[in-house]
């Protein structure tokens, strides 16, 4: 199974996700019995969710202390990397100081749910304008992707360095405008949004529900089998 989780909120004491060690651990441990086998941590940066004053080297610094507290039962853990969820308003701010997915060169943008595909449009323009590419959290609760779908739709089709990451929770509830992601194939990524013992990670359940959608059809397959593993490792690690 070596699938790959792309958002969560597991680096504890930093934003409104795990708070101690132990439930980063316990949840971690719940995202390899899933088949997760690697994780990318994606603390809040910029939020109202995230402590503002952690600066970039700090929040490295307590996810190397995960890391260390995770050596002594390598097999029971996913592999950790780092990332973050950077809160961005395009229509209040014009520049961004991210923590990039994995060491790459994408950011994973979280713009304010009432966000208008102009809005999106600007946020997108703002990351790619200081050489970023953008994955996208959670789009389906941005009002762009609600009430503009076809103009989105086709803003998604159009933009080779924009991706979107689709919640676990949402794809295994058959939420309709997470599935219309999954429908169109333009979700690109999954990520858990797990935000510790508030939200355990259901990954499981998003690889349920994308195989019954799949069933026995070639190209879904295909499909998914891209979203849940190929796609990250090819758009962050390669």
């Amino acid at each position: 199974m070596n699938y790959i989780d792309c958002h969560n909120h597991l680096l504890p004491g930093v934003d409104d996700g795990a708070e101690r060690m132990k439930e980063a651990k316990d949840n971690l441990r719940l995202l390899r019995s899933q088949g997760v086998a690697t994780a990318i941590l994606t603390p809040h940066v910029n939020s109202a969710y995230g402590d503002r004053t952690l600066t970039k080297e700090e929040l490295r610094r307590r996810f190397i202390k995960l890391q260390e507290k995770c050596e002594d039962e390598p097999d029971a853990y996913p592999v950790l990397t780092l990332g973050c969820e950077y809160y961005l308003d395009p229509r209040k701010e014009d520049s961004i100081d991210p923590i990039t997915m994995a060491g790459s060169d994408v950011v994973m943008l979280e713009l304010p749910y009432e966000a208008c595909l102009e809005d999106v449009i600007r946020a997108v323009n703002i990351a790619c304008g200081q050489g970023y590419r953008v994955l996208l959290a959670h789009p389906e609760k941005y009002c762009a992707f609600m009430y503009q779908w076809d103009e989105a739709l086709d803003f998604l089709r159009s933009s080779p360095d924009v991706f979107v990451q689709s919640e676990a929770w949402d794809i295994a509830q058959h939420k309709k405008y997470a599935r219309r992601f999954i429908e169109s194939r333009t979700a690109t990524v999954i990520g858990t949004d797990s935000h510790g013992y508030r939200r355990y990670p259901v990954y499981d359940l998003a690889v349920a529900a994308l195989t019954e959608w799949a069933g026995e059809d070639p190209g879904r397959r295909d499909y998914v089998e891209r979203l849940l593993r190929l796609n990250a490792r090819e758009i962050f690690f390669s």
